[in-house]
């Protein structure tokens, strides 16, 4: 489409500007061109301007669901899935949940 505006922001992560798919709005996810596995959320800065945040994933290890960590997620956690509770790890930069 001629003229339409290309919408970047900084991931949190690697530090550089992406650009915001096609069709991505606010409340949004989609996966950092630049970084492996981390996805971003477009957030509304005011004023018109987009921030985007860390969104942590995890797959629960029974049905291989794809499941996002609510804000402030730590080690030691506990995330349901399938009828059972599994602990939340945090090793090599990313989260995972154990067996």
């Amino acid at each position: 489409m001629a003229g339409a505006v290309r919408r970047t922001v900084r991931c949190p992560d690697c530090g550089l500007q992406v650009e915001v798919p096609e069709g991505v709005g606010i409340g949004e996810r989609f996966e950092c061109p630049n970084c492996a596995g981390i996805f971003l959320r477009v957030v509304d800065a005011g004023g018109g301007a987009w921030l985007a945040e860390q969104v942590h994933v995890v797959t629960c290890p029974a049905c291989e669901r794809e499941i996002e960590l609510p804000p402030g997620a730590r080690a030691g956690d506990v995330v349901s899935c399938c009828g059972a509770d599994w602990p939340l790890t945090y090793a090599f930069g990313s989260y995972a949940l154990e067996r």
